[in-house]
């Protein structure tokens, strides 16, 4: 172990310390050395305090060390070190004392000496401690977890919260079962509630099984009926551990009342990045948790925003925050009003200056590392973007909305959300968007149904035709297809085929197939993912289908099965719902469909096979109607993904970007149309390459704070 270098900064002298790269990699500011262990851990573990064996190792150095050897100890001198060499031997710790103390300066050199043993001893107990946790757990952890299980045991010795922020797919779940299994182990009693998404209960509860079969779970989870008699069980003093959802925390007045008043050791938080926003109702919920100790894990870093800065600086220091404000939103609310025009470059510059010094705070309390960094066998992902031209329909849909906002914009009316929420829609597939039913058609259908279907008796046929012209294409024929009166209206099944993203998964998915591996297909819209089961069903490809709808417990059951069965070629994800926290290595191709504002949504669905245990090179394609909306939040999603490697300290080819003042606004949506001449690029298909031709294009400045990220 490298000599310690100390920096003393106030009270972050303890955390301060750097130490050799082979324990810690090149993860600054985790562990502490010399003043840390001295004023803290070692103290309180009277094992090592001046030990026989100790003071043996403490004479036996004195006594052996070549002189060279002896000017590497703390405060040596070339005086002391040929005093101590004319003296020895010395027959025992007491002599040895005597002897030193009558050189001058040579009790200090002996004080340090022996402080650099109980120093180490303490690291070596706790580095025995933690390999000593492998009994507990049915499986071996990687080196970077036992890493990460190091630290977490450290941060556990010092009493201090802890942020995991390792990237996703390094196994931050197999992490804390194993600090789990520490706690138990050294008979430190829980409960400790550990806070999940809905989507992966299932997966923890597998974990927890599999790593940690003597760790006793209560999921708290159910009914309402259910969850009052697991609130009855939660007393047993012998359960270890209380697994729930964020839902379920604050679902109705019982359970807010019942975790607020409920003694917790550790609370830990996963996928926590409610967190990040503490202007939330939802955060102030999860604050009121009492528990003795918080960590909260994260796949996300910092971001260069001051909000999520200050939100984890609560979270992390939560009692010394409360010295100084009571009132979190207090405090925000001064950074986020208007500052005036003169002032307003003096305000980012100070905002900018504390969002430096807030990163500095949170350094020592938060771990994070890479895949590129610690898995080195980890297969190549190679990324692509595909280019789609879409068929003449969904060009023809697309260019009279277009017309429709460039009236509404010359007349002065605003271009609303919903509006761009069509024109997403219909870069996907015509069918999201209401073309084929004619207003004709619709009010026949309406009336068949308010005369033949007993559902619809005692409506009004205008205002059943009313509800109907808000509907997608493929909607109607969805609901045109349950009622036997109404079934001759439902579409052919075929249109289902008709997309220019479509035209690309026919190219895809059989050379896919040809290869025996599986594919993860990502969807933002649950209406999208209905009509690409179609297409699925239709091209005769078995699949597995998970979103938002699909029951907390089935989840897991649906996973499984994608991964262990050859037959099941497709698993269908909704990107948020299947994007957070799963396993599924099984697949090492990902399409995703249609992209997110938001990347980091997509590179969380990425994820999903390219992270521990995936043996095969992971491809991952995205989907991009020429032409539309999708390009510009391409170029959108391509920026903030620079902005974060910026932030993170990388310069990207030599470009600075600067963070913008946002006035407290959550996000700024500015939609301006202008008409521009196109020229197709080589990337897009054979048939648009020589195209010229003037197109309607959408401009969007889309400025999400970092926090949303």
């Amino acid at each position: 172990m490298c000599k310690p270098r100390i920096k003393k900064k106030g009270t972050y002298q303890m955390l301060s310390v750097l130490i050799s790269k082979k324990f810690y990699g090149s993860y600054k500011n985790y562990i502490s050395l010399k003043n840390f262990f001295y004023n803290t851990v070692f103290q309180k573990d009277k094992r090592i305090l001046h030990s026989n064996d100790l003071l043996f190792r403490c004479v036996s150095f004195f006594n052996e060390a070549k002189y060279k050897d002896l000017l590497l100890a703390p405060r040596m001198t070339d005086k002391i070190a040929s005093f101590i060499i004319e003296e020895r031997p010395f027959d025992d710790f007491k002599h040895l004392q005597r002897k030193l103390y009558e050189c001058p300066r040579g009790g200090l050199i002996l004080q340090a000496y022996v402080d650099g043993l109980e120093n180490r001893s303490v690291i070596e107990n706790i580095l025995e401690d933690c390999k000593l946790q492998s009994k507990k757990i049915q499986c071996t952890i990687h080196p970077h977890q036992e890493i990460g299980l190091k630290w977490l045991v450290l941060m556990h010795k010092l009493n201090l919260n802890a942020i995991l922020a390792d990237e996703m797919g390094l196994g931050k779940t197999i992490q804390i079962i194993a600090f789990l299994s520490y706690l138990k182990k050294e008979s430190i009693k829980g409960p400790h509630l550990i806070i999940v998404p809905s989507s992966t209960v299932e997966n923890w509860m597998y974990e927890l099984k599999s790593w940690a079969p003597s760790i006793k779970i209560l999921t708290y989870y159910g009914t309402l009926d259910e969850r009052r008699h697991l609130r009855a069980m939660a007393t047993d003093n012998t359960i270890d551990v209380l697994l729930t959802t964020y839902s379920m925390v604050g679902s109705k007045v019982e359970d807010r009342k019942f975790f607020k008043r409920f003694k917790i050791n550790y609370v830990i938080y996963d996928e926590g990045h409610l967190l990040k926003n503490c202007s939330t109702e939802r955060y102030k919920n999860l604050m009121k948790i009492h528990g003795e100790r918080k960590i909260l894990l994260t796949g996300t870093p910092l971001q260069n925003n001051l909000v999520e800065l200050i939100s984890l600086i609560y979270f992390t220091m939560t009692k010394l925050f409360r010295k100084y404000c009571n009132d979190v939103n207090q405090l925000l609310n001064q950074f986020q009003q208007k500052a005036p025009m003169m002032e307003a470059k003096n305000s980012m510059l100070y905002e900018s200056e504390k969002i430096e010094q807030a990163k500095a705070i949170l350094q020592p309390y938060i771990l994070r590392r890479l895949k590129s960094d610690v898995l080195e066998n980890l297969p190549i992902k190679h990324d692509r973007i595909i280019f789609c031209s879409m068929i003449d329909e969904q060009k023809r849909i697309y260019r009279d909305l277009m017309w429709e906002f460039k009236e509404l914009s010359a007349k002065g009316k605003k271009v609303v959300t919903s509006k761009l929420m069509q024109l997403r829609q219909i870069s996907n597939h015509p069918l999201l968007y209401r073309s084929r039913y004619t207003d004709d058609r619709v009010v026949k259908i309406a009336k068949v149904l308010c005369k033949k279907e007993e559902t619809y008796y005692k409506k009004n046929p205008e205002h059943v035709a009313e509800d109907l012209s808000f509907l997608s294409d493929f909607a109607i024929s969805q609901l045109c297809s349950k009622y036997k009166s109404t079934r001759k209206f439902c579409l052919n099944e075929d249109v289902a085929l008709i997309s220019g993203k479509f035209e690309v998964f026919d190219e895809l998915l059989p050379k896919i197939k040809s290869q025996s591996d599986k594919v993860l297909i990502f969807s933002q819209f649950t209406a999208m993912m209905d009509i690409i089961e179609v297409y699925l069903k239709i091209r005769k490809y078995k699949c597995c289908r998970l979103d938002g709808a699909t029951p907390v417990m089935e989840r897991q059951e649906l996973i499984n099965k994608f991964n262990s069965s050859e037959d099941i070629f497709v698993f269908l994800l909704s990107t948020k719902a299947g994007g957070l926290g799963i396993n599924l290595t099984t697949a090492n191709h990902i399409i995703i469909h249609d992209i997110d504002f938001n990347p980091y949504n997509d590179k969380q669905a990425e994820d999903r096979c390219h992270r521990m245990g995936q043996k095969k090179e992971v491809y991952v394609v995205r989907l991009i109607s020429s032409g539309t909306i999708e390009e510009e939040m391409l170029t959108i999603a391509q920026k903030k993904l620079q902005l974060e490697k910026e932030i993170t300290g990388g310069n990207i080819n030599g470009t600075k970007f600067v963070s913008l003042h946002e006035e407290g606004k959550s996000y700024l949506l500015i939609i301006f149309i202008r008409k521009t001449r196109t020229k197709r690029g080589c990337m897009h298909k054979k048939k648009d390459k020589e195209e010229k031709k003037y197109v309607e294009d959408i401009k969007i400045v889309h400025i999400l704070q970092p926090s949303s990220i």
